[in-house]
């Protein structure tokens, strides 16, 4: 994950959640976000998956902000100072 293009989404990956890649049985979206065992958002109109992770870098760091108060680190790499603060 391209921590510098997508921050919000790398974030998540290493402290929240996870995401799922590419078409599926189950799904038809190229990029799906997951909190536990609940499906959060996916993108069922983007025909790319540079499209689909940027609608999904825009949405999580939007819910972030609206439900949590929260953003992300604007540099992954100053996560640990990030959350140490935030702790």
């Amino acid at each position: 994950m391209d921590s510098e293009k997508y921050p919000s989404l790398a974030w998540w990956i290493n402290t929240q959640g996870w995401i799922e890649l590419g078409v599926s049985q189950e799904y038809s979206s190229l990029v799906r976000v997951f909190y536990e065992d609940t499906l959060c958002h996916e993108d069922e109109d983007s025909s790319s998956l540079d499209s689909a992770l940027e609608k999904a870098e825009s949405w999580l760091s939007g819910e972030l902000l609206n439900r949590f108060g929260e953003t992300t680190p604007p540099n992954y790499d100053e996560l640990s100072d990030w959350l140490d603060k935030s702790w």
